[in-house]
């Protein structure tokens, strides 16, 4: 060593001993005994998921949730809209299922998939399928040129096509397990295909869980009703679309506010297929029971909200801020059903919801994720839309759809609580919705809906939301994420 004033090298014996370096460090950082290879750190990244996202065709995965979850007769909607080409009255509908980012979500298996555990989850559903679902699966082909049926032949040739890192496969079936579609959609089919033919290595879709717990018969009830109203209903025109009219003024917001347009939807989407790939709504014990505080909690609040008239003011709420720019802090997928009826019952004009009774408005349940992958349950009521001037609006309206809703909120706690809410809805049997909202801690949101239904109605009301945190997708144990 040298000495610090001098420069000459100071004598061994004076040499200061070596410091600070642990005999492990040593150990690492020589050559010392053979290199033992590297090793995981858990938790240091994203997890990876086990398969790529699966995309699907968004018009048949809603029509067949829908026709799942909302029972008998939306089905018949969806047959009748098809054939006789009434879709293209549907404006709202239309330009809500033209967005990029509305598409995607419905583009993606992962939100059929997630909505089906929601559904036997907050929904208290357990997944049933017929004996016809469990003895075969469903695949969507493309076009006749994936299927062969020679001239008098029972059987059919089939190819289902591989997606990502899926294989594909060819395989024989009776030609009575091929379902085509109306003219519009001339070049797709769907096969059903015997699980005893599937090799094991490629993907299945999930089953469609179909609900029967309390708030099943609140959604599948409506089935019924939206085709009841579709038969009777007589087509009007719609009134054109003012700034400054709350809830027309949604359909110029949603095109021009650019709330929708969200930075990184990949990467949004990836906690979908992580959250799928973890399995995270199969609750475990402790996230069951926070499921049933939240319940009735969620019951609690709402029944002495409407007792108390908060869904049914005397005077119209004032309409919220809309937002500007996009809104990047959380997104919600939830099912949601409406019902506002005055030709009927006085018992009937809306929701059969268990311990609520009788409430006309809407309900929506689903899932929600945020930027940081915390996730939850999301339940939502909001009392009927008011203000529209009279003769402009639908005295009846119903519908049954899916509903997009982001929101700037920075964190899943600031979604609970009451807001104000201006909507606008569409009914034409394929139905478009349209809804904006502001909570007095300054979050704001904005939602988009597609499904079936009729009716029209704009304005401004009253909405309850309960939010229900069950964990973090991206946690090393998703139910118990660091706090």
């Amino acid at each position: 060593m040298w000495g610090r004033r001098t420069g000459h090298r100071t004598p061994r014996h004076l040499t200061p001993a070596v410091e600070g370096l642990d005999t492990r460090k040593l150990l690492s950082a020589g050559r010392v005994g053979a290199n033992l290879g590297p090793y995981l750190s858990p938790g240091n990244m994203v997890p990876r998921v086990s398969s790529p996202a699966v995309i699907v065709d968004p018009h048949h995965s809603i029509n067949t949730f829908l026709a799942a979850q909302i029972g008998s007769g939306v089905d018949t909607v969806e047959q009748q809209v098809a054939a006789k080409g009434s879709s293209k009255n549907a404006q709202v509908a239309d330009v809500i299922l033209s967005n990029p980012f509305i598409h995607s979500v419905f583009s993606r298996q992962d939100t059929y998939t997630l909505l089906g555990s929601v559904a036997t989850t907050a929904l208290r559903a357990t997944p049933t399928p017929t004996s016809a679902q469990a003895d075969s699966v469903t695949y969507q082909v493309p076009s006749e040129a994936t299927y062969t049926i020679a001239p008098g032949a029972a059987m059919a040739t089939v190819q289902v096509l591989p997606v990502g890192s899926t294989r594909g496969f060819v395989l024989m079936v009776p030609i009575s397990n091929i379902r085509t579609f109306a003219p519009a959609d001339s070049g797709k089919a769907e096969v059903q295909v015997p699980s005893s033919l599937l090799p094991a290595d490629v993907l299945r879709p999930p089953t469609p869980a179909v609900s029967n717990g309390p708030l099943t018969q609140t959604y599948s009830s409506a089935g019924a009703v939206i085709l009841s109203a579709f038969r009777s209903a007589v087509p009007r025109s719609g009134p054109n679309a003012p700034r400054s009219i709350p809830g027309l003024r949604l359909a110029g917001a949603f095109a021009t506010n650019g709330n929708f347009r969200v930075a990184n939807p990949g990467g949004l989407l990836n906690s979908f297929r992580v959250a799928v790939d973890r399995n995270v709504f199969a609750l475990s014990g402790t996230q069951t029971n926070k499921l049933n505080i939240g319940l009735m909690q969620f019951e609690s609040t709402v029944a002495s909200m409407s007792t108390t008239g908060a869904f049914t003011p005397a005077v119209p709420p004032a309409a919220p801020k809309l937002p500007k720019g996009p809104l990047n802090g959380t997104v919600t997928v939830s099912l949601g059903t409406l019902r506002e009826l005055t030709n009927v019952a006085a018992t009937q004009t809306g929701l059969q919801i268990p311990n609520l009774g009788n409430f006309p408005g809407r309900i929506d349940v689903g899932y929600v994720v945020d930027r940081q992958g915390n996730f939850g349950i999301s339940l939502t009521v909001r009392g009927p839309l008011s203000g529209a001037p009279k003769g402009v609006a639908s005295s009846d309206v119903v519908a049954g759809d899916l509903q997009v809703e982001l929101s700037n909120a920075r964190n899943l706690s600031d979604l609970t609580g009451t807001r104000n809410i201006e909507g606008l809805n569409q009914g034409a049997g394929l139905s478009g919705a349209l809804s904006a909202s502001s909570y007095n801690n300054g979050t704001s949101t904005f939602a988009t809906s597609a499904g079936y239904g009729s009716g029209f109605e704009f304005g401004t009301g009253t909405a309850y939301t309960q939010v229900i945190p069950l964990g973090n997708v991206y946690a090393l144990i998703p139910e118990s994420p660091k706090s």
